[in-house]
C-alpha cells in the first residue's frame, strides 16, 4: 500500500532525566513512540544494550529509564502494556495473513471467534482489513468483510482514503464494481492525494479500464484525469470553463505538478502539446524544482527537449531526465555544487526519492553528498531516512556502502534512520544499521 503521509505523529520527546548514569544520549536515537508492534523481547534487549553502553549501570535502572522514555511510570507498567499489545498483535497478524493471501475459510474462522477483529488495523501501515483486501484484489474477502459489517466508506488514517480508492489504483475491476454497488463514495477527493477514485485509478495508477467503469458510473473528470486518459475534448472544456486549472497543482505526494508537468511526467506528447496550445506555463516547476519528466519513459527526452529551452536547462532538470551529457556540461561549470555544503547537494536526496538510481549514482560519482538533507513531505531528512521507510533493502545497503550515516537526525522529528526503522517496526533493518554504526 501507499506509504504517503505515514510518519504522522512521529516525534521525539525530551530526553530522559539525568542521573548518576546519564543514558540520555543513548536514548536519543530512539523514537519517543513505541514501535508499531512492540515486543517484550525488544524492550529487554534494548535495556541490556543500555547497560553495555554505561559500565556499572544496573539493569533495573536502565529498565526504569527506558520506561520513562516511552512515557510509562515504571518498567512493570510498560511490560503490561506491551504484553496486551502483543496479544492484539497476534490476532492482527493472523487476520493480516488471511486477508493478504485471500484465505476465505481461515478469515471466517477468525471472525467467528472474534467478530470485532474486522476493526483491527493491520499491516505495516495500519490499514483496516477491508482496505488491504481491496488493495490485494481479493473480491471474496471484500464481500465477506462487508457482509460482516465493514464500512465501505471508512477512511484509513494514513491516506484518508476509502477501500475503493486502493482497488481502483491497482486495477481490480471486480472489487471496484462490488464496492460501487455497496454504496462507496466515488466523487470525494478529500484525501491526502486530493484525487477522486477516478484520479487514483488513472493518475496514481494507470488503470484506464477502471477509469471507464467509473466514468460510466457517473464520476466527473478533473483536469488530471482528463490529461491521464488523453481526453482532448474534456481538457478543452475544463480549460474553457476555468482557465486557472492550467495552474492547478497536484498534492505534495505528487510533487505539486501542474497539468503540463503531469503530462511531461507521463510522457504524453499529445497532451503536453495541447496544454501549451491552451496557455500552460512551460516554465513551471514542481516542488523538487524540476521541469522534466519521468526518466523511465521512452518519450521523455523527446517531450522534454521539445518544450524546454535547452539553453536554460538546469542541472536538476538534466539529472531528473537522465540527460547525462547535458548534466556533465552543467556540472563542469561549478564542480562543487553537489559536494557537501554545495548549493545543490540536495539533488541526491531528490534522485533517491524518485527512485532514479542512475541519476543517484551519477551524482555520487561526481562528488555528491550521500548524507545531504532535503525536505520532502514536510520533513528535512537524508536519503537514508526516506529509504528505510519504504525503499528496497539492497538500496539501503548501497547507501551504507557509499558512506551513509545512520546516526544523522532528521530536521523535524530529531530522529535517526535507526529511530525511523524502530518506529515503523523494521527491527531487522534497525539491527543492520546498528551493526554498521559499530
Amino acid at each position: 500500500m501507499r506509504t504517503t503521509g505515514s510518519k504522522k505523529g512521529f516525534s521525539m520527546n525530551e530526553q530522559a532525566p539525568h542521573s548518576r548514569h546519564d543514558i540520555s544520549a543513548d536514548l536519543s536515537s530512539l523514537s519517543a513512540d513505541l514501535p508499531l508492534h512492540p515486543s517484550v523481547v525488544f524492550l529487554r534487549k534494548t535495556a541490556k544494550d543500555l547497560t553495555k553502553s554505561q559500565p556499572g549501570l544496573q539493569l533495573s535502572r536502565a529498565q526504569h529509564q527506558l520506561a520513562k522514555h516511552y512515557g510509562f511510570a515504571n518498567w512493570a507498567d510498560l511490560i503490561r502494556h506491551v504484553e496486551s499489545s502483543e496479544t492484539t498483535h497476534v490476532w492482527g497478524s493472523r487476520l493480516e495473513q488471511a486477508v493478504f493471501h485471500g484465505k476465505l475459510d481461515e478469515l471466517r474462522v477468525l471472525l467467528d471467534e472474534q467478530p470485532d477483529a474486522i476493526h483491527l488495523l493491520i499491516g505495516q501501515w495500519n490499514k483496516p482489513p477491508l482496505h488491504m483486501a481491496a488493495w490485494e484484489g481479493h473480491v471474496d474477502i471484500v464481500r465477506e468483510l462487508v457482509r460482516r459489517g465493514a464500512d465501505v466508506n471508512e477512511r484509513c488514517e494514513t491516506d484518508h482514503a476509502c477501500p475503493i480508492h486502493f482497488a481502483a489504483e491497482r486495477g481490480h475491476l471486480e472489487v471496484v464494481r462490488f464496492l460501487i454497488r455497496e454504496g462507496s463514495e466515488i466523487e470525494a477527493s478529500n484525501n491526502d492525494h486530493k484525487q477522486s477514485v477516478l484520479g487514483w485509478a488513472v493518475c496514481l495508477g494507470d488503470q484506464k479500464k477502471v477509469g471507464k467503469v467509473l466514468l460510466e458510473a457517473g464520476v466527473r473528470h478533473s483536469i488530471w484525469t482528463a490529461v491521464a486518459m488523453g481526453d482532448e475534448a474534456e481538457v478543452r472544456r475544463l480549460v474553457s470553463s476555468d482557465p486557472n486549472v492550467l495552474n492547478a497543482r497536484m498534492s505534495q505526494f505528487e510533487y505539486h505538478r501542474t497539468p503540463f508537468l503531469f503530462a511531461l511526467h507521463r510522457g504524453n506528447k499529445q497532451m503536453a502539446d495541447l496544454l501549451v496550445e491552451l496557455g500552460a506555463d512551460t516554465r513551471a516547476r514542481d516542488s523538487l524544482d524540476l521541469q522534466t519528466a519521468n526518466p523511465d519513459l521512452d518519450l521523455t527526452d523527446e517531450v522534454v527537449l521539445e518544450h524546454l529551452n535547452t539553453e536554460s536547462l538546469e542541472l536538476a532538470d538534466a539529472l531528473a531526465s537522465n540527460l547525462f551529457e547535458e548534466a556533465e556540461r552543467l556540472w563542469k561549470q561549478d564542480p562543487d555544487v553537489l559536494r557537501p555544503g554545495g548549493e545543490q547537494s540536495h539533488l541526491f536526496v531528490h534522485a533517491v526519492l524518485r527512485r532514479n538510481w542512475a541519476s543517484a549514482k551519477w551524482i555520487l560519482d561526481h562528488g555528491g553528498d550521500v548524507n545531504a538533507m532535503a525536505t520532502a513531505y514536510g520533513c528535512p531528512a537524508t536519503a537514508l531516512h526516506f529509504l528505510v521507510e519504504s525503499g528496497p533493502a539492497d538500496r539501503v545497503e548501497w547507501l551504507l556502502e557509499r558512506g551513509a550515516d545512520p546516526e544523522i537526525e532528521d530536521g523535524k522529528h530529531h530522529a535517526t534512520a535507526i529511530g525511523w526503522c524502530e518506529f515503523f517496526g523494521k527491527t531487522e533493518l534497525a539491527e543492520r544499521l546498528k551493526e554498521h554504526r559499530k
